[in-house]
């Protein structure tokens, strides 16, 4: 929801889009959080479904807009970038200045930064008994980090993001308060100490750390929040937000940013958006039909 709101800023030109942009590192730190309690056995099985569920996904929309874009988006149309796409690697060109990548399918560069973190989740489960050790020392690597040049640290963060979230799952009960308690602290200070004009541009050293800091804060203390008894129970409206989230994010961008945008469809912003939650629940509806067709039919196929 964080990231949709951050583009839905994004395509009127608001500031505010950079704050709701948090979304990204909370979803790395949630991501290794989670599979940091689990213990994946079938390591070829695991790397199958994640296939199955992040990469075909994204390889259907662009295999559904491809002939859209080449006969009503011309301009916008790039062979190139394309490729680019269906070798997943978007995401280096958008760290190293967004070459080629197609405008309404920017966002897919963050499939390139989750695949690239589950490539390391053999080594962490590897490392999961030492958490109480190897956390302090990503710790002190993203310290240094900061002093080279950001767009490594771009790079290097959908690694330690996602490290970061997997050992708090596995750190000492009794340690990971102070790690939560030191989450706490350094969010408190760098949101009096970091400006808003820091914290509102993403490339700011500044912003980039608040950012990361504000990552790893909302999940610890989400989870915390979250275990509470009164929150055990989780509304329906919840469940199939969560359920389509994945399918959700891919297809809602094209509908609100590059050439197919509806941010300026009628004179009336508040229309425009609830025309926009509705064309996306849509066609999010259209697309998980034609995503069980076209498993259906790959597996059959394969078999």
């Amino acid at each position: 929801m964080a990231i949709v709101v951050c583009h839905i800023c994004q395509s009127y030109n608001n500031r505010w889009a950079f704050l709701f942009n948090i979304g990204v590192q909370a979803f790395l730190v949630l991501s290794g959080f989670l599979y940091g309690k689990k213990n994946i056995e079938d390591w070829k099985e695991w790397g199958i479904g994640r296939i199955k569920r992040v990469y075909l996904p994204m390889f259907l929309l662009l295999v559904i807009v491809f002939p859209i874009y080449m006969f009503f988006a011309r301009d916008n149309f790039n062979i190139l970038g394309y490729g680019i796409n269906y070798l997943n690697l978007q995401g280096i060109p958008f760290v190293m200045g967004g070459v080629y990548l197609i405008p309404g399918l920017r966002h897919l560069w963050f499939i390139t930064a989750i695949m690239f973190a589950y490539l390391i989740t053999p080594l962490l489960q590897r490392l999961k008994n030492y958490a109480d050790v190897v956390l302090p020392f990503i710790l002190l690597s993203v310290v240094i980090g900061h002093f080279f040049p950001m767009r490594y640290m771009f790079l290097y963060s959908w690694f330690y993001l996602y490290a970061i979230g997997y050992m708090i799952a596995n750190v000492n009960v009794r340690l990971r308060i102070y790690y939560e308690l030191g989450a706490l602290f350094l969010f408190i200070v760098l949101a009096f100490y970091v400006s808003w004009d820091h914290i509102l541009n993403y490339f700011s050293p500044a912003g980039r750390l608040f950012h990361d800091v504000a990552g790893v804060f909302f999940i610890v203390w989400g989870i915390k929040l979250f275990s509470v008894k009164f929150f055990t129970k989780i509304p329906s409206f919840v469940v199939i937000l969560d359920k389509y989230s994945f399918d959700i994010f891919l297809v809602h961008y094209i509908l609100f940013v590059g050439p197919f945008s509806m941010a300026h469809l009628t004179g009336s912003m508040f229309l425009n958006l609830f025309l926009f939650i509705v064309v996306t629940a849509l066609i999010t509806y259209l697309f998980v039909l034609m995503q069980n067709r076209f498993f259906a039919y790959l597996s059959k196929w394969i078999m």
